[in-house]
């Protein structure tokens, strides 16, 4: 994994690095702290303390040896969060030394610790960190599988700015699988994370990763001849770029600073504007030798080597390629060193100078071949996780397709039985109209048959009032005419004379 990557994962690391200034007031400050120290605990505390500083700076050898210095301390006295940050230190600093097997080591030494006591943003912390460490020895599968499980704590625990890394890591990875659209899916996930908490640093990074993204579709479309795409890529890998530059030049880190502006100059060159190309070069060559990092100074001289190379400019492409194999041969950076072997091999040739050439190409050609046979392992590594994924994701889309066709099954089902509610609904409807015109005519009937019951009832009061009257008026005359004439007894007497 090349250089600017590994700042690029360093970030989940260390969050917001101040600027060399600052780091080294710190570190001056707590040298004196360590001298004054009056307990064991508040040494090792120190020491830890000190030794994050160091790793910051880039003196990882010496953090290494102030962390093993706490770690036997705080073991001593029975510290045992002391032994886990210094433990933690010390796989940083052999992550920052390329010395994996040991920074894995101590990272699952602390994973361990932290699932003993149940700290859920500590386990998610080294899985983190583990799937770096697997991610730099090209162990794509077992990267993905620690990153997508700290995520899944991350998210638990609801610790967004966690949760933001392990995107930007997800991302890293599929771009090292060639699988663009998932790299960049990831990455963008990151953004809207890092969007929401005003995380500037942390896009700043995105942004890097995005460049990164569109630079190698550019260089593959340029191995290609596809000078439209690669046009186009390279365009849009410097509008990330400068944005992350942006971001950084605010913020004061001038590592991240450094890498942007070398990833700038890579692009110009690509392009083969030179004179952009030297402007980014020349900057970053300078930030980098002002942090005194010495992996970017012999990149950033092989960078202007290749340039005044590329212009057929040999004294100063001379220069600079072999101050860059020097540096990179002090450091050990392989890759370096075949670049520059190679370069110079080029360069001499195009001088002339064929026995040079020859000893340099076959310098390059030794290293080639281990170079060769890791590049073959990650590259067999990328097929196989391509069509591992290519294998989910068919997978889980035909389950997809299985859930989709029981949910297309079901929406026919409820609406089968929608229009079936609606027609009895309907004839409901028209059976209760039937009723409710049936009631109206009977209402309506019996309405008639009341007033038609009610008039024969007043009639019949009628006639029997009249009825009443004419017998009453009998009935008067009658006792009238009985009190006007006299009874059969009564004249009979009269007669009688009696």
């Amino acid at each position: 994994m090349n250089y600017l990557l590994k700042y690029l994962l360093l970030c989940i690391f260390i969050i917001g690095s101040a600027t060399t200034r600052g780091q080294n007031k710190k570190i001056d400050s707590l040298k004196i702290n360590l001298k004054n120290s009056v307990n064991d605990t508040a040494r090792v505390n120190t020491l830890n303390l000190l030794s994050y500083e160091l790793i910051l700076t880039g003196a990882s050898n010496k953090a290494d040896s102030l962390s093993q210095e706490a770690l036997e301390i705080a073991e001593k006295i029975n510290f045992k969060r002391g032994a886990l940050n210094s433990q933690s230190n010390i796989g940083i600093a052999a992550y920052r030394m390329g010395n994996y097997d040991r920074a894995l080591e101590f990272f699952l030494k602390v994973l361990k610790a932290n699932q003993e006591s149940g700290d859920k943003g500590g386990i998610a912390g080294r899985l983190n960190n583990i799937g770096l460490i697997y991610a730099e020895q090209g162990l794509f599968g077992k990267a993905l599988e620690n990153y997508f499980a700290a995520l899944k704590i991350n998210e638990e625990i609801k610790n967004i700015k966690a949760s933001s890394s392990n995107y930007a890591n997800i991302g890293i990875v599929y771009k090292s699988l060639a699988n663009y659209p998932k790299a960049l899916e990831y990455c963008f996930k990151s953004v809207k994370l890092n969007d929401k908490l005003d995380y500037k640093n942390g896009n700043a990074g995105n942004f890097h990763n995005i460049g990164n993204i569109y630079k190698a579709q550019g260089d593959s479309a340029k191995k290609k001849e596809n000078w439209g795409v690669m046009d186009a890529k390279y365009i849009k890998a410097l509008t990330y770029y400068f944005n992350a530059l942006k971001i950084n030049e605010k913020t004061g880190n001038k590592n991240w600073k450094a890498n942007n502006i070398a990833v700038i100059g890579e692009v110009y060159k690509a392009q083969k504007n030179y004179s952009k190309a030297m402007t980014y070069c020349f900057k970053a060559l300078a930030l980098h030798q002002e942090l005194d990092d010495m992996r970017g100074i012999s990149e950033g001289n092989f960078n202007l080597g290749e340039l005044y190379l590329q212009q057929k400019m040999f004294k100063p492409a001379e220069a600079y390629l072999l101050k860059s194999l020097k540096v990179a041969i002090e450091i050990g950076a392989a890759a370096v060193i075949k670049n520059a072997e190679e370069g110079l091999s080029e360069l001499y040739s195009a001088k002339g100078d064929f026995k040079k050439s020859l000893e340099h190409f076959k310098k390059a050609v030794a290293l080639q071949d281990s170079l060769f046979n890791i590049s073959k392992n990650k590259e067999f590594t990328r097929h196989e996780m391509n069509y591992e994924y290519e294998k989910k994701e068919a997978a889980a889309k035909a389950e997809q397709d299985k859930k989709d066709a029981v949910v297309r099954a079901e929406s026919k089902k409820q609406k089968i039985i929608l229009v079936l509610v609606c027609c009895v609904l309907f004839l409901v409807f028209i059976f209760a109209g039937f009723i409710f015109r049936s009631l109206r005519v009977t209402r309506k009937q019996k309405s008639m048959i009341e007033r038609k019951s009610k008039e024969t009832e007043e009639q019949k009061q009628v006639i029997e009032e009249k009825n009443k009257e004419i017998l009453d008026s009998i009935h008067y005359a009658k006792r009238i005419q009985q009190a006007l004439l006299p009874t059969e007894i009564y004249i009979e007497r009269v007669l009688n004379g009696k």
